[in-house]
């Protein structure tokens, strides 16, 4: 699964990674792998790590925010390649 941001509302939403085409395989080097066990595995950027997903999700305007920051470093970086 990867995390997407949804053209429509700009939602982050989950879809099968088998949906996209990976065209580069770097991992950059602020972002974190997460071991959950029994072979589940999270790659993000560090930002989200710990609890970001359930304070995003409770709408706190801190959380919101780094979102945004980090969905605005993810655009600069395509429009370098």
């Amino acid at each position: 699964m990867v995390t997407i941001q949804r053209d429509t509302d700009k939602t982050p939403v989950m879809r099968e990674l088998q949906c996209f085409e990976v065209v580069d395989t770097t991992v950059p080097d602020e972002w974190c792998l997460f071991d959950f066990g029994d072979g589940v595995y999270c790659l993000e950027p560090k930002e989200f790590g710990g609890n970001f997903w359930d304070r995003f999700h409770d709408a706190e305007d801190d959380a919101e925010r780094i979102f945004e920051l980090v969905v605005e470093r993810l655009g600069a970086l395509n429009t370098q390649v």
